[in-house]
């Protein structure tokens, strides 16, 4: 296409140019049209896959497009390095096992454990993790006092999250308690129909799953806290280059240096750690 605008601008008559030449021109404005914010080629950072889930208010569709507190965060990040990348919504299953097998991939809101520490590059924490079991309100044959009755019960959890692998790691799943979903408002919608007793969630995403599901949040009452050990991250796949990660982890400090993440936390209600 470059070389073709090239050919239309030339004034009528002259002779065409030598094929070196041209291929010289393309080189040149392709480099020039792939340089990043910083001034650098665009080979020097590759193009990253920026995947998430719907999990509101950290990363939801709203009106068609992808938004939430952690996806301001995530494109905060790099836009400001200058690097290119594409940004979607999946089934948490679909993509974490896009972040652990392919490279140039970032993943959010994704929980930091011991477990993941080395099977993802970290580069910014994001928000406090709390996790709490919730049933309906006007349920009252279910009572969770702690972690040893949820034998009794069958709990929907997103397949793939690190609630799945807590519950799972307590025998649930061997014992038929254990309901696996693609997402939380799946989770949700089966609550509402009374196909399982409890879901996982946290303070943060439950009044906007309750609103997704067309219900008042009063709909549903927290009962234990299942886990608050860990915050969620903005990470990397093993396979991205070490410099893209450092030239991210550098925004984010500028970031955390500026108002820019308690501004946004308060608009989305969001506690930082």
């Amino acid at each position: 296409m470059e070389s073709n605008l090239v050919m239309d601008s030339v004034e009528q008559g002259r002779r065409k140019v030598t094929a070196a030449a041209a291929i010289l021109a393309l080189l040149g404005l392709v480099w020039m049209g792939g340089a990043g914010a910083q001034g650098e080629p665009a080979a020097a950072a590759p193009r990253l896959m920026l995947v998430t889930e719907e999990f509101e208010p950290f990363n939801y569709l709203e009106q068609g497009k992808l938004t939430g507190y952690s996806v301001e965060v995530a494109r905060a990040l790099v836009e400001r390095a200058g690097i290119a990348y594409s940004i979607a919504a999946y089934p948490w299953a679909r993509a974490y096992s896009m972040a652990q097998q392919l490279p140039n991939v970032l993943i959010f809101s994704l929980a930091r454990t011991p477990a993941r520490e080395k099977q993802f590059q970290w580069i910014a924490p994001l928000a406090r993790r709390q996790v709490y079991l919730y049933q309906l309100s006007k349920r009252n044959d279910i009572e969770v006092r702690s972690l040893a009755d949820l034998p009794h019960y069958i709990t929907s959890v997103n397949r793939d999250d690190i609630a799945h692998t807590q519950l799972a790691a307590m025998g649930l799943a061997q014992q038929g308690r254990l309901d696996l979903s693609n997402n939380a408002l799946s989770g949700m919608n089966k609550l509402l129909a009374g196909r399982v007793d409890l879901i996982v969630g946290n303070p943060h995403s439950i009044r906007g799953l309750c609103a997704s599901a067309g219900v008042p949040e009063s709909a549903v009452r927290r009962t234990i806290l299942l886990s608050d050990d860990s915050d969620y991250y903005v990470a990397a796949s093993l396979g991205t280059p070490a410099a893209t990660v450092e030239r991210l982890r550098e925004q984010y400090r500028v970031l955390r240096g500026s108002p820019f993440l308690h501004q946004l936390a308060a608009r989305y209600h969001v506690a930082l750690r």
